[in-house]
């Protein structure tokens, strides 16, 4: 009986692992290399949500402000559960924060080419400057021939990375 049990649970034993794990990705703005990161410098538990806590672009180090998850059109930050939202806080300088998923157009985003462009109004994420520590910003712009510091690459950071959108074979210029 033990070796007819063992050679049934045997056959029943999964042929696949199966990685559950959503696909992370860091975000890096074309024109400079740097990459997407959450301004907030303490804990991540004391994050607060809003104008508070901005974006800016840094060298990638793997900390957990630069590791996002994209789906249905959200981008999520993999440690924290906060999305990208639209600010909306200065006409003049509208940028980037982070908050609490809702199900607001102030948190969907389309990719068009390599922009990020936001389900509200249509702007896009950008960047105030090339230096580390540049804010990102969301400005209008034209998605079908934008400047290059509003151009994003997705670059797997766990998965296969063979599918990587960051190849240059999948970009849609001309």
């Amino acid at each position: 009986w033990d070796r007819a049990h063992s050679d049934l649970t045997s056959r029943h034993k999964p042929q696949h692992t199966f990685n559950t794990m959503p696909t992370q990705y860091r975000i890096t703005n074309v024109a400079n290399g740097l990459c997407l990161d959450i301004n907030h410098s303490g804990e991540m538990e004391n994050m607060q949500e809003g104008s508070a806590t901005s974006l800016f672009i840094q060298p990638f180090s793997g900390n957990w402000g630069q590791v996002w998850e994209v789906k249905n059109g959200h981008i999520k930050n993999a440690a924290s559960g906060f999305r990208i939202h639209h600010g909306n806080q200065d006409a003049n300088a509208p940028f980037a924060c982070m908050v609490k998923p809702t199900d607001e157009k102030h948190q969907v985003w389309k990719k068009q080419g390599e922009c990020l462009m936001c389900e509200l109004d249509g702007k896009g994420l950008t960047v105030a400057g090339n230096d580390a520590g540049s804010r990102v910003e969301i400005r209008p712009f034209d998605a079908s021939s934008p400047p290059t510091d509003c151009r994003w690459k997705l670059e797997k950071i766990n998965g296969d990375d063979s599918s990587s959108s960051s190849s240059s074979s999948s970009d849609d210029e001309e």
